[in-house]
């Protein structure tokens, strides 16, 4: 019974040696074969020409487009307990060389490839002749690829990021009560 387990396992031991000699052999065969890309290796070839006659077309233009586009959006951040706030959306500028965070109480600004800054924005009050009210946190901003805005009581607070640079503005919903000029309270701290 020795002798019989002996012989099979020194069987498929051959069997194996022989089929990890032919890998190799197929492998250094292969490995100094010189690159060629054919049609049939690669599906589709490509001449200069054809890529230049793809560049000049329409559908090049706006595929290109897309792309910068896309590079501005404003998404959930990758740093999603920044400085103890959640629901943490950010954006970068590459034109600029910056990258915001928004947050619930505002924003926050900094180089986008040396965070060695950064600047915060918060908007906190609404009101008149020195009588201001305070503006409430917003957890959960609308998103529209380009654009946030904040829904804050009677301030809607928005933001659009373009490679021109990043645009703020604010829409009130409705006539604040009082007379004079109605004047919106902003914080700028830097870090």
């Amino acid at each position: 019974m020795k002798n019989k387990k002996s012989i099979n396992i020194f069987g498929l031991l051959l069997v194996l040696i022989t089929i990890i000699q032919i890998g190799i052999q197929h492998k250094n065969n292969y490995c100094h074969a010189s690159p060629r890309v054919t049609e049939q290796s690669s599906g589709v070839i490509l001449s200069n020409q054809s890529i230049d006659k793809v560049k000049n077309t329409n559908w090049w233009a706006v595929v290109q487009k897309k792309i910068q586009e896309q590079e501005y959006h404003i998404s959930s951040s990758k740093k999603p307990d920044l400085m103890g706030l959640k629901n943490i959306y950010e954006a970068p500028n590459r034109a600029q060389d910056l990258r915001t965070y928004f947050t619930s109480k505002g924003i926050k600004v900094t180089n986008r490839t040396k965070p060695s800054w950064i600047v915060d924005i918060n908007l906190i009050g609404i009101g008149r002749n020195e009588e201001f009210s305070p503006i409430p946190e917003c957890e959960y901003p609308t998103i529209d690829g380009l654009g946030i805005e904040f829904e804050r009581g009677l301030v809607n607070e928005w933001y659009v990021n373009k490679p021109e640079g990043l645009e703020q503005g604010f829409t009130i919903k409705e006539k604040y009560p009082g007379y004079g000029p109605l004047e919106l309270v902003l914080t700028l701290n830097e870090d």
